[in-house]
């Protein structure tokens, strides 16, 4: 599974609380996260690093470890910073892994006595600082005073402002009690950490040894581990030494006693006394800066100098001899703890989540190589209009991805120069072999070794073919418009038979994303190949319609227009011979336009057997340029495109959008798309196609009812949205 982020914590105390707490956070926000422990641990995942007079071996394969568990994550929060393991394992994942890393310090730097007692601490915490300092990309501090001990002592406070940040240990809200009624008849205090000289666990003994001589009604418990609990030096009455417990039946102490005793001599926090006072416990605690920022003297609890035991005796009594004064100070502590609550200061690590991930989302570049072979070609058909309007589009609303488009030749010079006009697309010339036939061209060394050179990350064939030997390492995908080869296999040249038969089905297979036109297209892809582990994105074609509106109104004249490759499967044999039927009932003239195509010497021969007065008012335009093809949509009164198989029919939705009523056949992904905006026939039946043109021409009402569906229906097919069709998917496969 790969997650959104990883804590990495020594997985142990209160630290490893608070990454339970985050991560909860983040799940209920639906970011993956997963815990990671330094320190052996039954629940976590753990790389069990192995401790040697108090400092942990980073071996070559704990790393390696370490490495295979964050693989497929970017962004760490690094809570373990204590030791010169830390600094190993920090340099590792920014520097070897390149991760984004945010270090959480959970403990503090200085305190009273630290300097007398743990000098050596104080000095190697002071170096492991400036290390995560240098290498990690933010910083956590959990207190205002947590930040201004590291600050004092720090030798890059320019730095230390860029990357500080402070976000406020929290609870979850459902462990606040809504009220409390505690009875302090009797007192209950409670000690939770560590037994250890820096939690105060020693005072604690000592004020427990002295209070239960003069007071019987006063019990004392610690919940917790260390090198006190192991010599069992605890008083003989009155006190009851819990061990260490699971995080989650902590509160039935808490709900057991009255007073949380706290005496620790440094902490960056104290997430415990947060804890305590949801639960409505008073709190004893020492007077030091991070407990300041929690506690409000005399309003959730009282204060003592660290290590003064008669100071706590003191306050121990005054709290057996106020009891109104503890209820009213327990009822405080519920309703004060909530300023520390899941839902006012958790959120602050998903934005912080969020901004990273953002930071790295924007500064990733995404490369994407492009076959732009049309911008070679000086007569483009369909396939061609359709990767250069495709590539115009993209270059209008993707200002972030970064594109190459491949081409032997520029022939388009001014649509390339709209498309360079984003600084983001680059044309590269690579001439190739057989720069003449794309499906050579494709295969050649030099396009292999330019898309090599400019490390594109996803490459995209305009249609069929890819480059077949290109390194698996880069993503692929083809736009497949239709699979008609596969229906009329007969309406092709030999030379696309054989192509279609070998070369295509090995390009299929090599590519590991589909894109089509409709999902006609996508049904039959699925339906011939075996494509289960290919990813097909089906998006609608759309072209620039205003190109296509009027500027002016124009007066329809009498023509019926057939615009397609002169080939089979475009079916105007079926157009010439339905004219040839209504020739003698209208005053309408036949325009044909398109390139010679292939197949076609029965059109010919069937025009010698035309009478010459019909002869003469069919004109074969031959290929036209757009703005006179845009000329002729406008001014015809009926266009015609029975063809045998479309994976869209763009040629469909450009006449609707110049205002030309539309008589078109139900097959391929025609009936997906237009539906009740164009009239159907039977192209197999040329008598039909006659009926049905002549339908149209004779009723006026038809015709603008056509045209009025047809105008609504276009502005769903705009070039921006197929576009960002396409922008959306490459986002996903850059984002998988």
């Amino acid at each position: 599974m790969n997650y959104d982020t990883i804590h990495i914590t020594a997985g142990v105390g209160g630290e490893l609380e608070m990454v339970r707490r985050i991560e909860s956070v983040f799940q209920k926000e639906n970011i993956q996260s997963k815990i990671i422990c330094i320190k052996p641990n039954k629940t976590y995942e753990s790389i069990e690093l192995k401790t040697f007079f108090d400092e942990e071996w980073v071996t070559f394969s704990k790393l390696k470890k370490l490495k295979k568990l964050t693989q497929n994550t970017e962004i760490i929060f690094y809570h373990y910073i204590s030791n010169f393991s830390a600094l190993l394992i920090l340099f590792y994942l920014k520097f070897f892994c390149k991760k984004k890393i945010t270090g959480i310090f959970h403990s503090n730097l200085d305190g009273p006595g630290l300097f007398l007692k743990k000098i050596l601490y104080l000095i190697r915490k002071w170096i492991v600082f400036h290390f995560t300092l240098w290498v990690a990309d933010y910083i956590v501090f959990v207190s205002k005073s947590q930040k201004k001990s590291f600050k004092r002592l720090s030798l890059f406070k320019k730095t230390m402002k860029k990357k500080i940040k402070i976000f406020y240990n929290f609870i979850s809200d459902e462990i606040i009690l809504k009220k409390v009624s505690k009875s302090f008849d009797f007192l209950n205090l409670i000690f939770v950490g560590r037994f250890s000289f820096f939690k105060g666990f020693k005072d604690y003994l000592k004020v427990s040894n002295k209070v239960v001589l003069k007071n019987p009604n006063i019990n004392f418990y610690a919940v917790g581990q260390g090198k006190y609990y192991k010599k069992n030096l605890f008083p003989k009455t009155n006190f009851f030494p819990i061990g260490q417990i699971p995080s989650n039946t902590i509160y039935q102490y808490y709900d057991q006693c009255n007073i949380f005793f706290f005496p620790s001599y440094t902490e960056s926090f104290g997430l415990v006394v947060l804890e305590a006072m949801s639960r409505g416990l008073v709190i004893l605690a020492s007077d030091i800066p991070a407990l300041r920022e929690i506690v409000i003297e005399k309003q959730n609890g009282f204060f003592f100098p660290p290590g003064n035991i008669s100071k706590m005796n003191e306050l121990i009594d005054y709290c057996f001899t106020h009891p109104d004064e503890m209820q009213r100070i327990s009822q405080n502590n519920i309703n004060d703890v909530k300023k520390f609550s899941e839902q006012k200061n958790g959120k602050r690590y998903t934005e912080l989540y969020l901004s990273i991930k953002k930071e790295l989302d924007d500064k990733k570049i995404f490369k994407i190589g492009f076959d732009a072979f049309p911008l070679s070609v000086q007569n483009n058909t369909g396939i061609g209009y359709y990767v250069l309007n495709l590539l115009k589009g993209i270059s209008k609303v993707d200002k972030k991805n970064q594109y190459f488009l491949y081409t032997p030749n520029v022939l388009h010079k001014e649509r390339a120069e709209i498309i360079e006009q984003n600084t983001n697309f680059k044309i590269k010339k690579v001439q190739g072999w057989f720069q003449n036939f794309r499906r050579l061209w494709i295969q050649s060394g030099p396009l292999l070794k330019q898309i090599k050179k400019d490390k594109i990350d996803l490459f995209i064939s305009g249609s069929d073919f890819i480059p077949l030997f290109l390194s698996s390492k880069i993503n692929t995908g083809i736009i497949i418009h239709d699979l008609v080869f596969k229906f009329y296999p007969e309406i092709f040249p030999i030379k696309d038979q054989l192509f279609f038969k070998s070369l295509f089905k090995f390009c299929l297979k090599k590519t590991k994303n589909i894109f089509t036109i409709s999902k006609d297209a996508e049904n039959d892809i699925k339906k011939y190949y075996h494509i289960k582990d290919k990813q097909v994105f089906v998006i609608p074609s759309g072209i620039e319609i205003d190109h296509y509106i009027p500027k002016e109104p124009l007066k329809k004249t009498n023509t019926i227009l057939f615009v397609g490759t002169n080939q089979p499967r475009k079916n105007l044999i079926g157009v010439l011979k339905a004219f040839a039927l209504i020739a003698d009932k209208t005053d309408e003239n036949l325009i044909i336009v398109g390139a010679a195509g292939w197949k076609n010497t029965h059109i010919f021969e069937f025009m010698k057997t035309l009478p010459l007065p019909i002869h003469q008012r069919i004109d074969f335009k031959g290929y036209i340029q757009n703005h006179d093809l845009i000329r002729l949509y406008q001014e015809a009164k009926l266009f015609t495109a029975p063809s045998f198989h479309e994976g869209f029919g763009l040629i469909i939705l450009e006449a609707m959008a110049a205002g030309s009523p539309v008589l078109t056949s139900p097959r391929g992904a025609i009936p997906e798309y237009f539906k009740d905006a164009v009239v159907f026939c039977d192209p197999e039946r040329h008598e039909d196609i006659a009926e049905k043109m002549l339908s149209i021409l004779q009723n006026e009402e038809v015709q603008k009812d056509l045209v009025l569906h047809g105008n609504r229906l276009v502005q769903n097919f705009t070039l921006e949205n197929m576009a960002r069709g396409y922008v959306e998917a490459f986002e996903k496969l850059k984002n998988p």
